[in-house]
């Protein structure tokens, strides 16, 4: 299949290392894919396959081998033009081939290009997220009503979670094209990555990772480290990620005096910080399907996680659980991490459990369960 893949960037989030890993997923099995950008954020460029042609929405003419000057400013006025236009004319301007399938891998501009399609492409769209919780469900749009009709047009929304796909429908009112099909995961090169040494390991340490954004909660977790040295935990913890609550979480750990939390910052490994670490912990309000907490079910991590969209379908299965979901409260997860800092029991056997969970997520069945949702 010839497939195009829309989405925002190739920016250090979970989404765009999905895209990453279901690009090449693509690539290695024989199809042919392009991606297109929103915006000017390649970080994660150098992870896609060869394979895979990458450009922005409007592609760069390299005449003679050389970049054009100021292409980036004309590409930047072009956009701002380009998304006061009705969808149709947006299609028309951004996708100049023909191709067999058409996604938008995520929300906002993209799926509403992607909605203004009359070719004869099958039009897929992503659901990543709880789209009641997170207040922007509508993203792109101008109205409500505007974006359900543009997602009438999609043949199939493919929501990573059940609760993702459960906050769409009532949303959105629509139900005869959603499925959950969960993101896929470069096992290998998470277990490759991990083996990275990124800090010099001198006691029990937590890991957080993911985006400093509301969403992820890293205020709660501020207190939760408050509350463990209050306790008298000798602990370290470290939150990889970048964000705009970085000037805030500064402050707040500042004034809490938690000199044993450190912020990383965004990093194209956060998978030698989770495999050094003793816990991973998620202390986040709503996610879609948790990606990092997937990661770290692969790297063998007890996991405490709040009890958000899609964490009792990551870490729950026919009654058994494999990781430790507490309310969204500071002293539920203050408990839950100081249970496995004084058992390493508990701690050995959440590591199994975790590794024995981690199978569910392989990538060839997923990859088949995607593909057969797409044809």
């Amino acid at each position: 299949m010839k497939i195009l893949i829309l989405n925002h960037g190739l920016h250090i989030s979970g989404v765009s290392r999905a895209l990453v890993n279901f690009a090449n997923a693509l690539a290695e099995n024989g199809h042919d894919v392009t991606v297109k950008i929103e915006i000017n954020d390649f970080t994660l460029a150098n992870l896609l396959s060869p394979k895979v042609k990458l450009s922005l929405l409007l592609k760069e003419p390299h005449p003679f081998g050389l970049r054009v000057k100021g292409f980036l400013r004309f590409y930047e006025k072009w956009k701002k033009h380009l998304l006061t236009l009705p969808a149709e004319k947006q299609y028309k301007k951004v996708v100049k081939e023909k191709y067999d399938v058409e996604m938008a891998f995520n929300r906002g501009n993209i799926a509403k290009m992607i909605s203004g399609s009359n070719s004869d492409a099958k039009k897929i769209i992503w659901v990543h997220s709880d789209y009641i919780k997170c207040g922007n469900g509508f993203a792109g749009f101008k109205t409500g009503d505007e974006a359900i009709e543009a997602y009438k047009k999609f043949d199939k929304i493919l929501c990573v979670s059940n609760q993702a796909k459960k906050s769409f429908e009532e949303l959105f009112k629509i139900d005869n094209t959603t499925c959950v099909t969960y993101n896929l995961f470069d096992i290998d090169k998470i277990l490759s990555l991990s083996a990275e040494k990124s800090f010099e390991k001198k006691k029990f340490t937590i890991c957080a990772v993911g985006r400093l954004h509301e969403s992820k909660n890293y205020s709660l977790l501020l207190k939760v480290c408050k509350t463990l040295n209050d306790r008298g935990l000798d602990f370290c913890c470290y939150i990889v990620g970048g964000g705009d609550e970085e000037k805030e979480l500064l402050k707040q750990k500042q004034e809490l005096g938690l000199d044993n939390v450190i912020f990383v910052g965004a990093s194209n490994n956060p998978y030698s910080y989770m495999a050094q670490s003793d816990i991973y912990i998620s202390t986040s309000i709503y996610e879609g399907l948790s990606t990092t907490t997937i990661e770290a079910l692969i790297l063998g991590k007890p996991c405490v996680v709040t009890n958000c969209t899609g964490m009792e379908e990551i870490l729950t299965e026919n009654g058994e659980v494999y990781g430790m979901i507490v309310p969204i409260d500071e002293v539920a997860i203050a408990d839950a991490v100081e249970n496995i800092y004084n058992s390493p029991t508990l701690a050995e056997e959440l590591k199994s459990k975790a590794l024995k969970r981690a199978k569910a997520f392989e990538s060839t069945t997923l990859y088949e369960k995607i593909i057969d949702a797409i044809k």
